[in-house]
């Protein structure tokens, strides 16, 4: 993709999808794991965020059938002001195009093991998460 078609807002809502599975989030004590905004070895280009602006909370929070999720909700402007850098990007690797879908470049495949990264994370997690919605649990699909 070349340049930012539509580029994110500084007042804009982006959100994290969690995987409850994963335990990252505890509802109880209302704590929420770095490990929730660690990238994977696929996420080449950075982790990928929701923009509020496309999708409700609900819609953002579907994800694999039956598996439930949590939403950990962040302000642009906040995730700017820390040098987070968030960028829309609606080409998926599959081909197929999400006008919502964007990511945070700064946090990738590459970078993953660095301690630049892990206290990224440790920021996101406790200081720019402004609330955690959910549980969400997504649809069972039919054939």
């Amino acid at each position: 993709m070349g340049e930012e078609i539509d580029p994110i807002d500084i007042a804009e809502i982006l959100y994290r999808r969690i995987p409850a599975s994963q335990g990252w989030y505890d509802e109880a004590t209302k704590v929420l794991n770095s490990a929730a905004f660690h990238p994977n070895r696929n996420d080449e280009t950075g982790i990928s965020i929701v923009r509020g602006k496309y999708k409700t909370p609900e819609q953002a929070a579907m994800g694999r059938s039956g598996k439930t999720y949590y939403l950990a909700v962040l302000k642009a402007n906040e995730l700017a002001e820390r040098q987070i850098n968030a960028v829309s990007r609606p080409d998926l690797p599959s081909g197929e195009t999400d006008i919502s879908h964007a990511e945070l470049p700064g946090l990738n495949a590459g970078n993953r093991r660095s301690f630049e990264v892990a206290g990224m994370e440790e920021m996101l997690a406790q200081e720019l998460t402004i609330e955690v919605l959910g549980p969400f649990v997504t649809p069972n699909k039919t054939s």
